[in-house]
């Protein structure tokens, strides 16, 4: 088959559809990654044809406010969305036409128009249940965890409300231009259940009860990255004890500076060293120390069995490599899903309680890593948890679950 897949948002949104789409092509299928042009180098590292649409996502999370505070970030994210819609419709729909099936994620907001005017079959993975309506939880654009139920609709019912305000008059004039009829069901037409697929894993992110999806998780989809770690990182890990990684991902910070000596400043404390991410922010530019390493990209898988512990901003991605190295997580959450992430970390018993990125500090983040690394049961509870993880294969589970929705709702068969 001939398969377009099409993340959007950063780099936790991309990564497991490359992991996805280095599946499909190893399982014989032809496929294309449509996608922002800042993914344009890792798709090509894996052999991934890529063709990209839309803006450059760093930049504009650069010059955003979204490390503000969570509900700037939900803003944010709607007019980015309101002001692309139409560029992203219009850039995509030649690049798609012909596929046999697009498969979306993330904040997918072109795809399933295209897919409507073309006929193409269109599937959403979801990387995390607290992404999708629940009473059990609120909305994930909102930082706030357990809520009563009666909130968390009304939180829901305003989300949907958001996306129609938001979306209703760029996204529907122009399906009126491409002779398509108005958007009848907001949440439906992002997040289309029947046609679903959640790479989560059961242990770390279970399905509330009264969420009903057609088919089973997967599990966290993993990219098979085995590309060797960096000579100068491989003798900082040889030169003393497992240290600890901490990295935001994609997350901006206009005070780099600032939150680099906070986090050094905190290992140090701690007795720990400290592999440091730069991400997005550019940690650690110019750091010079014999107790602290600054990498910029480097394989998870490779990298995270090696480290005492894990702390992170909560991306779907992150939180599931760490889990699947067996390594205690710290989470600090800055916006979207991560706050889910979190307190599916502390729920899972694999981490102490998060630090939400407005309370960082020296000392609340000298306490959290004595916690992650001093408490062994963290550690102990992870380990478990990973050789379950590690005993499924989430890519092969996600393509049988992909050609099942293609035969069983659009009767595609497999070619």
């Amino acid at each position: 088959m001939r398969i377009v897949v099409s993340p959007a948002g950063s780099r936790g949104d991309f990564q497991p559809m490359l992991a996805l789409a280095v599946g499909l092509r190893a399982a014989g299928h032809d496929v294309l990654m449509v996608v922002s042009p800042n993914f344009e180098p890792e798709a090509q590292a894996f052999g991934i044809p890529m063709a990209p649409v839309g803006l450059d996502v760093e930049a504009y999370m650069r010059s955003s406010r979204v490390e503000a505070s969570p509900l700037r970030a939900a803003y944010e994210l709607f007019r980015m969305g309101r002001s692309e819609v139409v560029r992203l419709i219009d850039e995509s729909l030649p690049l798609m036409k012909g596929a046999d099936v697009i498969i979306g994620a993330g904040a997918q907001i072109a795809a399933p128009t295209v897919c409507e005017l073309t006929g193409i079959p269109y599937v959403y993975f979801a990387y995390a249940p607290h992404t999708l309506r629940s009473e059990h939880h609120p909305a994930f654009t909102m930082p706030f965890q357990g809520l009563p139920r009666l909130v968390n609709r009304a939180l829901w019912s305003t989300f949907v409300g958001t996306l129609r305000a938001a979306f209703g008059g760029p996204l529907d004039a122009k399906r009126a231009a491409l002779g398509l009829g108005p958007v009848k069901d907001w949440y439906d037409h992002f997040f289309p259940i029947s046609r679903m697929i959640l790479a989560a894993d059961p242990e770390l992110a279970p399905l509330p009860p009264d969420l009903r999806l057609p088919r089973p998780p997967t599990g966290a989809l993993h990219l098979p990255d085995h590309r060797p770690l960096d000579p100068a990182l491989e003798r900082f890990l040889d030169e003393g004890p497992p240290p600890v990684y901490i990295g935001f991902g994609s997350m901006p910070d206009r005070r780099p500076e600032r939150t680099t000596k906070l986090i050094i400043d905190a290992a140090r404390a701690a007795g720990t060293r400290l592999v440091l991410s730069s991400g997005w922010a550019r940690y650690g530019a110019g750091v010079a120390a014999d107790d602290v390493h600054v990498v910029g990209s480097a394989s998870h898988n490779l990298l995270f069995p090696r480290v005492a512990a894990v702390v992170h901003h909560g991306g779907a991605g992150t939180t599931g490599a760490a889990l699947r190295a067996g390594r205690p997580q710290v989470v600090v959450p800055h916006a979207f899903d991560q706050f889910g992430w979190a307190r599916c970390v502390v729920e899972a018993g694999i981490g102490p309680q998060s630090l939400a990125r407005s309370d960082l500090s020296t000392s609340a983040l000298t306490h959290r890593l004595q916690a992650v690394i001093g408490e062994h049961r963290y550690a102990r509870r992870a380990g478990e948890i990973a050789a379950v993880v590690q005993a499924r294969d989430p890519i092969d589970a996600a393509i049988r679950a992909v050609e099942a929705i293609l035969s069983q709702t659009f009767g595609v068969l497999n070619h």
